[in-house]
């Protein structure tokens, strides 16, 4: 399980950000009563990742076709 100061790590952004992220729920967290923290699974910071490179792609080949 990682904390949101590990997914702050992975990401290179801060800890508000990723706080912003749970609340938006771009990555689902679980409140952990044993840590008393929230916390998400790699395979939850894997997705968000690749749904981030897709959304970037996209606007990328929008720019190019722009530029023509």
């Amino acid at each position: 399980m990682l904390r949101q100061s590990d997914v702050a790590r992975i990401l290179g952004v801060s800890h508000q950000r990723v706080s912003q992220l749970r609340l938006r729920h771009r990555i689902e967290f679980a409140w952990d009563e044993n840590v008393g923290t929230w916390v998400t699974t790699t395979e939850e910071v894997e997705h968000f990742l690749e749904r981030r490179a897709q959304r970037s792609a996209v606007v990328c080949s929008q720019e190019t076709s722009f530029s023509k």
